[in-house]
């Protein structure tokens, strides 16, 4: 499998995770804002938001330019496949992850998902930049890790 077609298959596992919570957290009225700060700060709070609460509506306030056209898209999918009737199962779903490196401007991470069956491997790579005086998320990239298997996603253990 190509890694475009990959990374396409992980954005929809992660908006088809994500169409109930971000359906709860409207209907909660939180209201997450950015934070300002340092750009470590900003990268782990655009990280928690969008990969490990599946919350593309909090996480696209963190982002600029390249990266939040990608995420808007997202939230555009979510939408879609929800008016079409689709509705996301309240299923456990866990991510982890761990920033491996990173200063300033440039942040990697690695992630684990865990969505029942399936569990995935990623590296997440963001680059911020300053925006209106504050730091946001100007271009994501995703790489698929292998997982323990070798393989980059691996089903029930």
């Amino acid at each position: 499998m190509s890694r475009t077609r990959r990374s396409a298959g992980f954005v929809l596992l992660l908006v088809a995770l994500g169409l109930t919570s971000i359906g709860c957290r409207s209907a909660r009225g939180e209201a997450a804002v950015a934070p300002d700060g340092p750009a470590r700060r900003v990268a782990d709070w655009f990280v928690d938001k969008h990969y490990v609460e599946a919350d593309q509506e909090a996480s696209v306030k963190a982002t600029a330019g390249e990266a939040r056209e990608k995420v808007l898209e997202e939230l555009r999918l979510a939408q879609g496949a929800r008016a079409g009737g689709y509705q996301a199962s309240r299923a456990a779903r866990q991510v982890y992850y761990e920033h491996l490196e990173g200063e300033g401007a440039h942040h990697v991470y690695a992630l684990r998902v865990d969505a029942g069956a399936i569990t995935l491997h990623k590296r997440v790579t963001l680059e911020l930049a300053k925006v209106g005086g504050a730091w946001r998320v100007v271009r994501i990239s995703e790489e698929d890790l292998p997982g323990p298997a070798g393989g980059h996603a691996t089903g029930p253990r």
